[in-house]
């Protein structure tokens, strides 16, 4: 378990931890918010404990194609986000142990 503290303007803190929390491989544990009034109204203090898991990082994506063949796809890091449409977006990066 890490213990993480950042500060700083609402506006860059509160987009970094939620990106943050978004990886597959952080599990944001806890969350303290606390407004630093010492400074400037719109600075934050951010404290959180997370659960760093690196074996998470790599997923396998599963496409079929027209004769329902399965394609295994390894990525990294990877974000999936689905539409209000239904359809499902997902990014990540690809790597080639060959290469």
């Amino acid at each position: 378990m890490l213990k993480v503290q950042v500060e700083g303007e609402m506006r860059k803190v509160e987009p970094f931890v939620r990106e943050l929390a978004r990886r597959p491989h952080v599990e944001v544990a806890s969350e303290e918010v606390r407004v630093i009034r010492e400074m400037e109204p719109d600075m934050v203090r951010v404290r959180f404990r997370l659960q760093h898991q690196p074996q998470r990082r790599v997923k396998v994506v599963s496409l079929f194609d027209g004769n329902g063949r399965e394609i295994r796809i390894p990525l990294m890091d990877v974000i999936s986000v689905r539409m209000d449409d239904g359809r499902h977006i997902v990014t990540g990066r690809s790597f080639d142990i060959f290469a």
